[in-house]
């Protein structure tokens, strides 16, 4: 089996690293409303959140997943998992998170 070069490992593991940094800012993103919305639109902005935030956790085990497929790098494989698992267990969606958005004010009201 081929190894990767420095250069393709490096840029696996920047992405997989900025990737979790991207989470927050995504939903920060996502989690901004306008003044007028209901609450059948925040219910589903909650959601779309939930969801995009899971699928970006995500991300480092599937590179992980790569790295162990294409070049046999397991130990790089259970440190990307176990990465993901972590942003995963951190980014869950909580109930008391939600009441607390949902009861802020909207910026500008």
């Amino acid at each position: 089996m081929w190894q990767p070069s420095r250069a393709q490992w490096s840029i696996i593991w920047t992405v997989a690293v900025l990737e979790a940094g991207l989470i927050a800012l995504a939903r920060r993103a996502l989690l901004t409303r306008a003044r007028a919305e209901g609450a059948a639109a925040q219910a589903g902005r909650l959601v779309t959140t939930a969801v995009i935030t899971a699928a970006l956790a995500e991300v480092p085990a599937i590179l992980g997943l790569v790295l162990f497929m294409l070049f046999g790098l397991r130990g790089d494989f259970y440190v990307l998992l176990a990465l993901s698992l972590a942003l995963e267990a951190f980014f869950f969606p909580r109930l008391d998170g939600w009441r607390a958005w949902a009861a802020e004010p909207a910026p500008g009201s």
